[in-house]
């Protein structure tokens, strides 16, 4: 796949769907296993909980118009793991399900926790949170923000001239205001491990970045 050159978004040829559909369904089951080994009751969704619409010029990339919400809290109120795999499906809620699309996993995320209306919503990265240069050119972790300071530091740069976040964070930091735009509490983003994500939500300084809508 190759990037629009106005948009700056993926442009996905339709030949790549088939791997793609191979991606979700192997995501998903590694997932489910470990679900198993941890003997926690689950439940793998299809990827056509989420309805997308086709973006134009972009082949079979789509941005999500709309998720199955009820779907999804039916089978937690069963007390199961949800699995949500990114992608989507053309056609409104009712109708049959259409041509799969290539749709951005953290848009997935960030609407999925808008729909049921979530609380909370944790973002894994390669980085401890949202890093941002400090004494002696070394980078630290700010361990909360607000919309207002990460629009900031959205725009920020460093002597050098380069943007304080980097342009692969830019579509994480993008779904963060979004999912708080509408409606969720808080989303942490920070590395993936059991560890890590314990000390986020348990303890009060956490192991990567709290974000929230206002400070309090």
């Amino acid at each position: 796949s190759t990037m629009h050159p106005e948009t700056h978004l993926r442009i996905t040829p339709k030949e790549a769907i088939p791997t793609l559909e191979r991606e979700l369904v192997e995501i998903s089951n590694t997932i489910a296993s470990e679900c198993v080994k941890l003997n926690i009751p689950h439940i793998v969704l299809p990827h056509s909980i989420t309805r997308a619409t086709r973006r134009l010029g972009h082949g079979e990339t789509g941005e999500v118009s709309a998720v199955k919400a009820w779907q999804i809290i039916n089978e937690a109120n069963c007390r199961r793991l949800v699995i949500v795999p990114f992608g989507g499906v053309e056609g409104k809620m009712d109708e049959d399900d259409g041509a799969t699309l290539n749709v951005n996993a953290d848009e997935v995320a960030w609407r999925t926790a808008a729909s049921i209306e979530a609380s909370k919503l944790i973002f894994l990265t390669n980085e401890e949170g949202i890093m941002v240069p400090g004494k002696n050119g070394k980078k630290v972790r700010k361990s909360f923000l607000d919309i207002h300071n990460l629009l900031l530091l959205l725009r920020k740069k460093t002597l050098s001239g380069r943007f304080v976040i980097a342009e692969g964070m830019v579509p994480k930091v993008e779904a963060c205001i979004q999912a708080l735009a509408h409606g969720v509490k808080q989303v942490h983003m920070l590395k993936p491990s059991l560890e890590a994500i314990l000390a986020e939500v348990l303890t009060h300084t956490g192991s990567g970045t709290l974000i929230e809508k206002k400070h309090p």
